[in-house]
Parts: C-alpha cells; structure tokens; sequence
C-alpha cells in the first residue's frame, strides 16, 4: 500500500484483520518507524517479540510458553528465527497463514549507511519465499519507482495506492462521526469538501476545528463558518503539513511554491487558468531544468498538484504554502545546491583552461551548463 504522508495508510493496514476472515489468516502489526537506526538483529527480535505478544494474548498462553531469541542468539546467527523460532509459531497457528502488518516500510532506505536496508529486505523476502504460509503486506510513504530496493528485492508484488476520498465518501467522513451531535449545512460540507479535496487528514482536521466552534452555533455548522476557522485549522495541521513539506526535495518545493504563487495570482486577476510552474519560474531568473520538469512530474503524480500542473490538488495547503513558505528562498536554496555540485567541476574545468586544455576545459564547462543552465546568463560566474 502506498501513498501520501497522513492519507490514511496505517488506519486501512490496521483496519485489514477487521475485513478478513480470520480462520484462514493471522495478523501481526509492526511498525518500522521507531528502527531507523537500529541494528539489523534488533529489528528481528522485536518482530519476533511482537509475534510472541499477539499469540499469548490470542491463544491465552502462558508467559514462557513461546519466546522470541534472545537478541545476542540472533547476532551470533540470525537464521534461528527462520530456522527454530518461526516453525514453533506455525505449529501453534496449525492450518492458518501468518501477514505481517508492515508498517512505514521504507524507513530503512533513509538509513546513511543504508546497512539495515540491504540486510532486512532480502531476509525478509527470502523468508516469504520459504514459508508458504508467510504473508505481508507492507506500507509505503511514497511511490515505487522511488525505493528501487523494494521493487529489486521483491519483484513486482500486488500493490494498490490510497488516494483521496471521492465527494460521496468525504461527505459521510464529515457527517457521520458526530452525526448524532453536529448537523452540518449541506453548503458547509461543500466548502469542506472544497478546501481538502477528500485528503482524509485534512478533512478530518477541518471537521475537528468546526466541532470546537459548533458549541456557539447550538451544534450546527454553516458555510461561513468553514471560511471563519481556515486559520485555525491551518494550525492543528500544522505537524502533518510540515511532514509533507519535508518529504520534497528542494526541486519540488521550488515547483510547489511556484504552482501555488501562479494559482494565487491567477485567482486575484481572475484568469481560468494560471500560469505553467515552470514558465513562472522564468520570471524569476530560474530556467527550465531536467531536475525541474521532473519535480512537477512527480508533484503530479504524487497528487499535490492536479492534472494539468497549474494548481495545487488540497486547497488548504495552498493557504499554509502562501502562508509560511517564501518561494525566493527556496530558488535560493536551488541555487546553492546546484553551486554544491558545480563548484568542484568548474575549479576543475578552470584549471585544465589555463593549463590550455581548452577542449577538456569545455567538456567540463558543458557538464556544468548542463547542471545549472542559467550560469550562462552569468558567463559561469557566481
């Protein structure tokens, strides 16, 4: 399962033993997030611990009736999970499957040195492709295409992305919960609506600050009031929108901030249709690069912004981009990262010159042209 930060993808993974029959399957929930920087034989002790705790609790066992290795076992050899430790749990689970629940399963690519990636992955996938009553389902916080370990190590598995709420869905999300407290204009759930696009986190954030000003209203929320607490709502989803921000890199902020400054400007000068990201970024000195035409690729595909690439998909984030983000800083930002690989290739590029290397000397010009286009503009000067 993949998907955007804060779209819902540990509510469905933990949502799944609800949906399937249990005779057949037995599901154990582990979330990756906290090992980033664990050792490898740790990860599997508390995965194994996680197993012993779920079937104690199931099958109403005695405390020292199954145990997972102890962590110095699984150092000295860390096969006795596979070989000692799991055939006593399929032993207990008789004809059912085991899943394991995999949560924030790519963290481990975040690793420098990415050690614990290229150990736990293929163990694991060597381990689903010995015991065929071993089963997974993994969560993903981004696309495929970007953790190429997971796709090289696992082939090409099933895979579904959690997206947004169709109109019908967000409007039971926003009425149901409190439906028997909270009676909302049909006008407001619109606007609702509207403003989240069916993100599931920001519709439920700006359902949580309506509810806090509904007790003014004798519990009834209309359309003014959604426009009354964009600012307030902005700041409850203040930890999610950060995450988000921080999962782009700088060529996607750059991208991002300018969809959202050419929509905002096409809105005051009341245009159908704003101007294109990247010939926006013109007029601020930026030229169209590959890193660039890819970040708003993969802005589009990612679903922050919508299909023609001209306007930011979650209308609150666009309030809160505008709000706390300056696009000049980030073109700064840019252009300090492109200098950080260029700086090294031209030094070099000036040496061979005055050396009177001139053909190597513009092969190494060219590179860096190639990099950051625009030191053109400034005879590759800085």
């Amino acid at each position: 399962l993949h998907g955007q930060r804060r779209i819902g993808k540990s509510s469905i993974l933990a949502q799944i033993p609800n949906k399937v029959a249990t005779d057949q399957f037995y599901f154990v929930n582990f979330d990756l997030q906290g090992y980033i920087h664990k050792p490898f034989s740790n990860i599997i002790y508390n995965l194994a611990q996680e197993i012993c705790d779920h079937l104690v609790d199931d099958f109403d066992l005695g405390q020292d009736y199954l145990t997972p290795p102890s962590k110095q076992d699984l150092n000295n050899d860390i096969n006795i999970f596979f070989d000692k430790f799991l055939p006593k749990v399929f032993w207990l689970l008789k004809s059912k499957n085991l899943v394991f629940l995999l949560d924030e399963f790519d963290v481990l690519t975040n690793q420098k040195p990415r050690s614990e990636e290229r150990n736990f992955f293929p163990y694991l996938a060597n381990l689903i492709k010995r015991h065929h009553q071993l089963f997974m389902i993994a969560v993903v916080g981004r696309n495929l295409v970007d953790v190429p370990i997971i796709v090289r190590v696992f082939g090409s598995p099933p895979y579904h992305e959690i997206g947004f709420l169709n109109k019908l869905s967000a409007q039971r999300l926003i009425t149901k919960p409190a439906k028997d407290v909270v009676t909302y204009e049909p006008h407001a759930v619109t606007k609702i609506y509207n403003l989240s696009a069916g993100h599931p986190y920001f519709t439920q954030v700006l359902c949580f600050t309506l509810f806090l000003r509904a007790r003014e209203n004798q519990w009834k929320i209309y359309s003014r009031d959604v426009e009354l607490i964009v600012k307030q709502a902005i700041e409850k989803a203040e930890a999610g929108l950060a995450g988000l921000w921080e999962s782009l890199p700088i060529p996607e902020r750059v991208v991002f901030l300018a969809v959202a400054e050419a929509q905002q400007r096409a809105i005051s000068q009341h245009q159908l249709l704003p101007e294109h990201p990247l010939s926006f970024l013109e007029g601020y000195g930026v030229i169209q690069t590959n890193p660039l035409y890819q970040a708003t690729k993969r802005l589009k595909d990612y679903g922050f912004v919508d299909d023609t690439e001209r306007r930011v998909k979650v209308p609150l984030v666009r309030h809160w981009l505008l709000q706390h983000h300056s696009l000049r800083q980030e073109i700064l930002k840019l252009k300090t990262l492109d200098q950080d690989q260029t700086d090294p290739i031209y030094q070099l590029a000036t040496r061979q010159y005055q050396q009177r290397q001139i053909h190597k000397a513009l092969v190494l010009y060219e590179e860096v042209l190639q990099i950051n286009p625009s030191l053109l503009c400034t005879g590759l000067t800085w």
